[in-house]
């Protein structure tokens, strides 16, 4: 994870209303997780950008569950709206989108910050 990058999207998110765990919790998330872009960030600055999308409770991501709803009475109901695609899960997508076109407009025009992400990746990335 680029320090530059992920700290300049966690403070143009958070302005826009993405609300983030605390960093120890972010620490322990990262341990734990694994995605692609952990391999793109090998090659280029990255970072994973995540938001929450609410679920039913006791719901996890990347389960069949998730894809449902419950509703009043708690039952699961087969095709009801999925989460991912609800009102929440596109209004959180939205403010995510902003937040990193923010960063994007900030390493594009400010050098000083474009030089603090390129330092913190050769910093951190293991070179061949």
């Amino acid at each position: 994870m680029n320090v530059p990058l992920a700290l300049r999207y966690e403070a143009y998110a958070s302005g826009l209303g993405i609300q983030f765990p605390s960093r120890k919790d972010q620490e322990n998330l990262m341990a734990c997780a694994s995605t692609d872009q952990g391999n793109v960030s090998y090659e280029i600055p990255a970072i994973q950008a995540v938001y929450k999308i609410e679920t039913p409770s006791g719901e996890a991501n990347h389960t069949p569950e998730f894809t449902k709803v419950r509703d009043l009475v708690g039952r699961l109901k087969a095709n009801n709206r999925q989460a991912a695609k609800s009102e929440q899960a596109f209004e959180q997508t939205i403010l995510s989108t902003k937040g990193l076109a923010y960063v994007a407009i900030d390493y594009l025009t400010q050098p000083d910050f474009r030089e603090a992400v390129l330092q913190d990746f050769q910093r951190t990335v293991k070179t061949e």
